[in-house]
Protein backbone atom coordinates (compact mmCIF):
# COMPACT_ATOMS: atom_id res chain seq x y z
CA UNK A 1 0.00 0.00 0.00
CA UNK A 2 1.55 3.28 -1.08
CA UNK A 3 1.23 6.70 0.59
CA UNK A 4 -1.89 7.76 -1.33
CA UNK A 5 -3.63 4.42 -0.74
CA UNK A 6 -2.74 4.55 2.95
CA UNK A 7 -4.34 7.97 3.36
CA UNK A 8 -7.47 6.94 1.48
CA UNK A 9 -7.76 3.60 3.31
CA UNK A 10 -7.50 5.30 6.70
CA UNK A 11 -10.22 7.76 5.66
CA UNK A 12 -12.45 4.88 4.50
CA UNK A 13 -12.03 3.20 7.88
CA UNK A 14 -12.68 6.43 9.79
CA UNK A 15 -15.76 7.17 7.72
CA UNK A 16 -17.26 3.75 8.30
CA UNK A 17 -16.54 3.73 12.03
CA UNK A 18 -17.74 7.32 12.54
CA UNK A 19 -20.94 6.44 10.70
CA UNK A 20 -21.61 3.83 13.39
CA UNK A 21 -20.54 0.72 11.51
CA UNK A 22 -18.31 -2.07 12.70
CA UNK A 23 -15.96 -3.51 10.10
CA UNK A 24 -14.79 -6.97 9.08
CA UNK A 25 -11.70 -7.20 6.88
CA UNK A 26 -12.03 -9.90 4.20
CA UNK A 27 -9.03 -10.70 1.98
CA UNK A 28 -11.20 -11.87 -0.90
CA UNK A 29 -11.31 -15.46 0.30
CA UNK A 30 -11.83 -15.33 4.05
CA UNK A 31 -12.21 -12.96 6.94
CA UNK A 32 -9.08 -11.89 8.79
CA UNK A 33 -8.86 -11.88 12.59
CA UNK A 34 -10.58 -8.48 12.55
CA UNK A 35 -14.30 -9.18 12.66
CA UNK A 36 -16.94 -6.52 13.35
CA UNK A 37 -14.40 -4.17 14.89
CA UNK A 38 -14.52 -0.43 15.52
CA UNK A 39 -10.83 -0.25 16.39
CA UNK A 40 -9.47 1.78 13.49
CA UNK A 41 -5.83 0.88 14.13
CA UNK A 42 -6.62 -2.86 14.26
CA UNK A 43 -8.67 -2.64 11.08
CA UNK A 44 -5.83 -0.88 9.26
CA UNK A 45 -3.22 -3.36 10.53
CA UNK A 46 -5.29 -6.25 9.14
CA UNK A 47 -5.32 -4.71 5.67
CA UNK A 48 -2.83 -4.95 2.82
CA UNK A 49 -2.04 -8.67 2.97
CA UNK A 50 -3.43 -9.33 -0.51
CA UNK A 51 -3.90 -7.35 -3.74
CA UNK A 52 -7.52 -6.61 -2.90
CA UNK A 53 -9.79 -6.62 0.11
CA UNK A 54 -13.33 -6.06 1.18
CA UNK A 55 -14.27 -4.01 4.19
CA UNK A 56 -17.66 -5.34 5.24
CA UNK A 57 -19.81 -2.91 7.23
CA UNK A 58 -22.24 -3.99 9.95
CA UNK A 59 -24.80 -1.91 11.81
CA UNK A 60 -25.15 -1.76 15.62
CA UNK A 61 -27.33 -4.88 15.62
CA UNK A 62 -24.71 -6.86 13.70
CA UNK A 63 -26.62 -6.87 10.40
CA UNK A 64 -24.47 -6.64 7.28
CA UNK A 65 -25.13 -3.28 5.63
CA UNK A 66 -22.66 -3.27 2.77
CA UNK A 67 -19.07 -3.46 1.62
CA UNK A 68 -16.20 -1.43 0.21
CA UNK A 69 -13.94 -3.19 -2.30
CA UNK A 70 -10.35 -1.96 -2.29
CA UNK A 71 -7.82 -2.87 -4.97
CA UNK A 72 -4.20 -2.00 -4.20
CA UNK A 73 -1.90 -0.65 -6.87
CA UNK A 74 -4.54 1.69 -8.28
CA UNK A 75 -3.40 4.72 -6.29
CA UNK A 76 -6.20 7.27 -6.02
CA UNK A 77 -8.61 4.70 -7.48
CA UNK A 78 -8.17 2.44 -4.43
CA UNK A 79 -11.94 2.29 -3.87
CA UNK A 80 -12.98 0.00 -6.69
CA UNK A 81 -16.63 -0.54 -5.72
CA UNK A 82 -19.00 -0.30 -2.78
CA UNK A 83 -22.58 -1.04 -1.87
CA UNK A 84 -24.89 1.50 -3.48
CA UNK A 85 -26.71 2.65 -0.35
CA UNK A 86 -26.97 6.21 0.93
CA UNK A 87 -25.47 5.33 4.31
CA UNK A 88 -22.39 3.75 2.71
CA UNK A 89 -21.98 6.63 0.26
CA UNK A 90 -22.20 9.10 3.16
CA UNK A 91 -19.59 7.14 5.13
CA UNK A 92 -17.25 7.25 2.12
CA UNK A 93 -17.79 10.92 1.25
CA UNK A 94 -14.53 12.20 2.80
CA UNK A 95 -12.49 9.30 1.38
CA UNK A 96 -13.93 9.92 -2.08
CA UNK A 97 -13.20 13.65 -1.82
CA UNK A 98 -9.65 12.89 -0.69
CA UNK A 99 -9.11 10.47 -3.59
CA UNK A 100 -10.28 13.17 -6.01
CA UNK A 101 -7.51 15.52 -4.80
CA UNK A 102 -4.74 13.29 -6.16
Amino acid sequence: MNFIETRIAKQVIAGLVHAGFSVTVNDGEENTDVVRSTNQAAIFRAMGTTDEEYLIAFDAEGKRVGFVWLIYGNGCDLISDYTDKPEIEAALAKATALANTF
